[in-house]
């Protein structure tokens, strides 16, 4: 008996060593771009004792690590394995869910991002990934954003917000990342990571940046109903373009810094250098800038693209006050929008299934780089 039960730890822990793999094969970039400024990381957390963590995580820890040990190994039966324990996984979350107590934990929460990882892996359904993330996104909400400052609850919340956004996207719906609460955080982030000597400028301008690209699938959504709505008062027209030009313009003050920043990298790095970079290993530091800064290129070329329909459809609409029999249909607004708009207005949607990595396309790089790019990755 002695004999099986330390067989049966051997294994789990097997299996936890696959999730760490798991990371690596596909978040490194924002994984090792996080990991040395945060005080819990998802590899301590995965090597803790089985004992430590709750039932729905430990589950949803072994299921990711099986899938990766059997695809790195080409075993399908190891495959068919991690899908029996995500169904553990799940069923022990549905359980921590009726908890009171249980439903407000990191691991809970953690259990959850866990089981869309997976199905963003290995989906189960039709954008089934994207169930997970509108109940991941309620536990965010539940749970408030003061529980994301520090410890593992912070790591929960980098971890998986860039997928928040890109949902949000697709769903064309605000995110609730938008609202000033999650915003109010950032300085006390910043004043942690600061305390404890992990202070990074690189880092700041991400969390500084990230709050205003939150904010571009609420832009999209009213934006797309405005056009399409018959009456718009003007004061409601003028609102939005006011709110889409100040989110522009912080996001193009935290992007040029950035440029400007690594145009002037120097070998061996300078004091400056080192300052931007903090902790971030030189492994990643470079990748970890130029993704995050092509997300907010994304997020200011979408905020510019709203901003030129919005213009185009207000003077349709006094075009057609001034002469109302003009034939000035929708067709002439579509004209003056780019296929990138096009595509956000027309293809995000169910009827399709944009929220997948395109078969030619590694899946590690599609989950990297939406992590990465806060979510603003337009081209999968």
């Amino acid at each position: 008996m002695v004999a099986r039960s330390l067989t049966g730890k051997a294994i789990a822990q097997g299996y936890r060593e696959g999730f760490c793999g798991f990371i690596e094969a596909n978040f490194p970039g924002q994984y090792y771009g996080y990991s040395t400024r945060f005080d819990t990381n998802w590899f301590y957390v995965a090597r803790k004792p089985q004992e430590t963590t709750g039932m729905a995580f430990d589950w949803g820890i072994r299921s990711l690590g099986a899938l990766h040990i059997g695809r790195s190994q080409g075993d399908d039966q190891l495959g068919l394995v991690s899908r029996e324990m995500y169904g553990q996984a799940l069923s022990q979350l549905i359980r921590a869910l009726r908890h009171r107590t249980l439903a407000a934990t990191d691991d809970t929460l953690g259990a959850a991002i866990l089981l869309g990882a997976f199905e963003m892996t290995c989906s189960t359904g039709h954008n089934s990934w994207m169930l997970h993330s509108r109940g991941i996104s309620y536990l965010f909400q539940a749970r408030g954003a003061r529980a994301h400052v520090q410890g593992f609850g912070r790591t929960l919340l980098v971890s998986f917000r860039g997928f928040l956004v890109y949902d949000a996207m697709i769903r064309r719906e605000r995110c609730f990342l938008e609202d000033e609460e999650w915003g109010s955080i950032i300085p006390n982030m910043i004043d942690e990571d600061r305390r404890r000597g992990k202070a990074s400028r690189l880092g700041e301008l991400i969390e500084y940046a990230f709050h205003e690209v939150a904010r571009c699938p609420g832009f999209l959504a009213i934006t797309h109903a405005q056009v399409e709505s018959a009456n718009v008062a003007d004061t409601e027209r003028e609102s939005l373009i006011t709110s889409i030009s100040d989110c522009q313009r912080a996001l193009l003050e935290y992007h040029s810094e950035g440029i400007a920043a690594m145009n002037s990298l120097q070998q061996p790095y300078s004091a400056e250098d080192r300052d931007f970079f903090g902790p971030i290993p030189s492994k990643v530091h470079i990748t970890l800038a130029e993704f995050s800064l092509q997300g907010m290129g994304s997020a200011i070329a979408l905020l510019q693209q709203l901003l030129v329909t919005l213009s185009s459809d207000s003077l349709r609409r006094e075009t057609l006050r001034i002469c109302p029999g003009t034939q000035h249909h929708q067709t002439q607004i579509e004209g003056d929008i780019s296929p990138f708009m096009m595509k956000s207005f027309k293809s995000w949607s169910f009827s399709g299934n944009p929220s997948l990595p395109r078969e030619h396309e590694a899946s590690h790089t599609w989950f990297d780089r939406v992590s990465m790019m806060m979510g603003m990755l337009m081209d999968a």
